[in-house]
């Protein structure tokens, strides 16, 4: 982000994906907007953070954002209600951002003229909302329209003014935002093997020193099942176990992050337990042994001895249009959303069903979800018995 800053592409960005997470800074634990503030924009004047539940609020700057407000509002320069309404306190941010050019393009601007300043805008999906134009008239359109102007107006463009837009989802915002050729959208992705391991060391060290103690595997093991999940929510595993004297074990692991992920779902991703192993499996001997030591070794978590796609030889799915799974053999839990299994493949030991009542309503879903729906399921290569080759009857685990 400060790259594309600095090189004048882009003075809006749009961040989403896990923006609800921690990010480590020096020792420190920060939200995204504070580590914004504090670590992105530590040099800037004027830092002005808004949300439609506090409203428009100065965390550095806040001397010279009182003045103007002061002498802009008058007597109404205390009421919540200009800076928290989206219409009124985005007209005030953009008065503001004005006045900032104004005193920038002066000779000999006054003392104490802000230079420097960004503007974050949490939650924007509240702001710039996604719908159709016709519907969404009046205040919203005038919304749009400003943070439109404040990526496309080369005045700030050439300054240093800078907006950001968080939300989780792209598919939140307006189209007219996401697809606005001079704003920057950049995904924030969840922490990956290596920075969770890090984390996990950290919570040993500051807040659960017992840790190592109280868990049936190694720390490394426990952040390589905890991979998918946020920190936050590998955070609260933790201390679910912890706080009601559980032993960590790999099963307690499997079951929390899956429950965890279907919170996060809210409502639209449900695992159930298959009763199916490869037993039931007539035929495909060569096969099912491959599989049964890929097996072994996910359980190990030595997922980088595993030969390369191994998670789509497992097992794949038509999810186009079905929204309902069901897995007709069972060899291990991939933990959902690991550097092995996303949510374009399906784990091995449990049926996923997304369902919610009114599919089209959410953009998450698609639209020509119907109702509950089993399918059939296979191999997603061709394996060598599939494309008439010899069987390879080998072993993965010796190597």
């Amino acid at each position: 982000m400060r790259d594309l800053f600095r090189s004048g592409s882009a003075a809006q960005f749009l961040l989403h994906g896990n923006v609800f997470d921690v990010v480590p800074s020096n020792g420190k634990l920060l939200s995204v907007p504070a580590f914004l503030e504090q670590v992105m924009f530590a040099t800037y004047d004027v830092v002005l953070r808004y949300d439609r539940s506090r409203g428009v609020r100065a965390t550095r700057g806040a001397d010279d954002w009182a003045d103007w407000l002061q002498a802009a509002l008058g007597k109404e320069s205390s009421s919540l209600t200009l800076t928290r309404e989206p219409g009124a306190a985005l007209e005030l941010i953009d008065r503001y951002l004005l006045r900032t050019l104004n005193l920038q393009a002066l000779p000999n601007p006054p003392a104490g003229a802000p230079r420097r300043v960004a503007v974050i805008v949490e939650f924007a999906e509240f702001v710039v909302p996604r719908g159709d134009a016709a519907h969404l008239g009046g205040p919203f359109a005038a919304n749009t329209v400003k943070v439109l102007g404040w990526a496309n107006d080369p005045a700030i463009v050439q300054s240093n003014i800078v907006t950001v837009l968080l939300s989780e989802g792209l598919h939140d915002l307006s189209e007219l935002v996401v697809e606005n050729p001079h704003a920057a959208a950049l995904h924030m992705p969840l922490p990956n093997e290596d920075e969770m391991a890090d984390y996990i060391r950290t919570l040993v060290a500051a807040q659960f020193p017992d840790l190592e103690t109280r868990s049936d595997v190694p720390i490394s093991t426990v952040a390589a099942r905890l991979t998918g999940l946020s920190r936050v929510g590998a955070r609260t595993a933790i201390a679910m176990a912890l706080g009601n004297d559980r032993r960590i074990t790999e099963e307690w692991l499997g079951k929390i992050k899956k429950d965890l992920i279907e919170r996060e779902g809210q409502g639209l991703l449900d695992f159930i337990e298959s009763p199916f192993t490869l037993d039931h499996v007539a035929g495909l001997e060569a096969v099912k042994t491959w599989l049964r030591e890929d097996a072994e070794l996910l359980k190990r978590g030595a997922l980088r001895a595993l030969p390369g796609q191994a998670a789509s030889r497992l097992l794949a799915l038509p999810v186009s249009s079905s929204h309902t799974a069901r897995v007709t053999s069972a060899v291990v839990a991939l933990p959902p959303r690991s550097p092995v299994c996303s949510f374009g493949l399906a784990v091995t030991r449990s049926m996923a069903r997304m369902s919610r009542p009114a599919a089209s309503f959410s953009p998450r879903c698609s639209s020509s979800m119907t109702t509950d729906q089993n399918v059939p399921t296979g191999f997603a290569n061709p394996l060598p018995m599939m494309s008439k080759a010899e069987p390879w009857i080998g072993s993965n685990i010796d190597g």
